[in-house]
């Protein structure tokens, strides 16, 4: 995985914004087992230190992203923009000097500098669709025939406007249940 050192002492004197274009591989998600990342994941982020010790971490990452469409199973793309908002703080210790205190859901940095791809990383993974469908992201499958096909879930719309047949059992069961009624008024 890329390293991307946001150095505190430089952060005292001025913000530091960096730009970066990764591969998959440099951004440890190509062995994705869903989503492709065949296309460079771009950043450009800016840290700014706030009150002496808290690092703030924004902007955003892109990249194009190809799935399988989980209706039709044919390819699509779609591009992903994550905007990133992220704050550390330095990792508490219990005052001896070794033992680091867990903060659970929080960022936090040791030593002088705050090191964000595992944070990014993640950000990027948890702005993509659980379940990636071409409806659902607005953007036509890969398959030039798949693009004629809707996607529909139930009876095709022939199906659906056609006159229903009665039901066998609808009548049984009306008389199943006026018996049951019947039973239940006159015990009362």
């Amino acid at each position: 995985m890329y390293r991307l050192r946001f150095e505190i002492d430089r952060l005292r004197v001025e913000p530091i914004e960096a730009e970066f274009v990764l591969d998959a591989q440099g951004f440890d998600v190509a062995d994705d087992p869903e989503f492709r990342f065949d296309h460079p994941i771009e950043g450009r982020l800016t840290a700014r230190l706030a009150g002496g010790l808290a690092v703030y971490v924004t902007g955003t990452l892109r990249t194009r992203v190809s799935v399988d469409c989980a209706r039709c199973l044919k390819g699509l793309a779609f591009d992903v923009e994550v905007p990133v908002r992220l704050a550390y703080l330095p990792e508490p210790t219990d005052g001896s000097g070794g033992e680091t205190i867990e903060r659970e859901g929080l960022l936090s940095y040791r030593g002088d500098a705050v090191e964000p791809m595992e944070a990014l990383r993640d950000e990027l993974l948890l702005a993509l669709p659980s379940t990636a469908h071409c409806d659902s992201l607005a953007v036509p499958c890969l398959d030039p025939e798949a693009r004629q096909v809707r996607h529909t879930f139930g009876p095709a719309e022939d199906a659906a406007q056609a006159p229903q047949a009665a039901n066998p059992w609808a009548s049984q069961l009306a008389q199943v249940r006026r018996q049951i009624e019947g039973k239940g008024s006159s015990d009362s």
